[in-house]
């Protein structure tokens, strides 16, 4: 082989040296023996750790900046939380406002979204007034502007009625009367039939019950009157009695009464004919001190009957 002749040279620590004739090989094989031969860079090292411990780094390196950016979010829900609530407390907590002002500061409070309810949820608990009626006009701002979705609030509001605490409950019945008929037709069917599994089908747990609750729980059915509540509306006027106060419950026996010609409505004829006939008879005779209601309800069935 003649000094001339195309060659690679490959030396190996403690082996032989070697020269190999490339004689007659395609030059771009040539070429990539020659690069063979050729020691390895430093560069290539670095970029040979790289590429055998950066694939076991990286979901290290995607815990480490996850945990950093749940404590940087815990830190930051946690301070709008405190500035709520400590927003809530002076708006509302004075007790001077007008209804104006009220109005106004609910709005700008319900802009906290999400972030405010810890804080909602503390006043609406409160055994002040005041700060109670604040928290149902932030928890209403808050569904008409949407700044939480709306059934998600309103599921986040009944689950505090659960928590069996009085003035959450009371709360609950205000939010619930306050928004009127804003609510869609399947929060509404989730808030009575909240109201149901309280109170009872026939209510004939009422007496256990808070009176302002079942007022409200009274109010909240007349503004929805749904078809179905018959039997619970007749319950509320029966049962919601305490025999050592009397006069317990009566503003919700009441409008429970004054409720039952509005379902009369949409009711069809056997089922009117049932309420004149038996059910309204049977409590007029078991709460006689009703009787007056019970028989401005009867006249108000049957004027509506005659007039379809």
């Amino acid at each position: 082989m003649n000094d001339n002749e195309p060659a690679a040279r490959i030396v190996v620590p403690e082996k032989l040296d070697l020269r190999i004739s490339l004689e007659g090989i395609p030059s771009a094989l040539a070429t990539a023996v020659e690069n063979f031969a050729k020691p390895a860079k430093p560069a290539s090292r670095f970029r040979t750790l790289l590429k055998d411990y950066l694939p076991a780094l990286t979901p290290i390196a995607t815990v480490l900046i996850s945990v950093m950016v749940s404590i940087y979010t815990y830190n930051s829900d946690h301070n709008r939380s405190a500035e709520a609530l400590d927003k809530i407390l002076s708006e509302f907590g004075g007790g001077a406002k007008d209804d104006r002002a009220r109005a106004i500061a609910a709005v700008k409070l319900a802009a906290y979204g999400k972030k405010a309810l810890p804080a909602v949820k503390m006043v609406l608990g409160s055994d002040d007034q005041d700060l109670r009626s604040g928290g149902v006009l932030v928890a209403k701002q808050m569904y008409r502007a949407e700044t939480v979705n709306r059934g998600e609030l309103t599921n986040t509001i009944l689950g505090y009625y659960t928590e069996n605490d009085r003035f959450l409950r009371l709360s609950v019945m205000d939010w619930l009367v306050e928004m009127g008929r804003q609510l869609s037709d399947k929060e509404s069917r989730l808030a009575y039939d909240t109201i149901k599994r309280s109170f009872g089908d026939h209510a004939e747990r009422c007496a256990t019950q808070d009176e302002a609750v079942a007022g409200q729980a009274a109010n909240f059915l007349y503004i929805w009157s749904f078809s179905d509540s018959t039997p619970l509306l007749i319950g509320l006027a029966r049962e919601c009695r305490d025999r050592a106060h009397p006069d317990m419950f009566q503003g919700a026996r009441e409008s429970a009464v004054g409720t039952i010609p509005r379902i009369a409505r949409s009711l069809s004829t056997e089922e009117r004919n049932t309420l004149l006939k038996d059910d309204l008879p049977s409590l007029r005779k078991d709460v006689p001190e009703l009787s007056d209601l019970i028989d401005q309800a009867v006249i108000s069935i049957q004027k509506e009957g005659t007039m379809r």
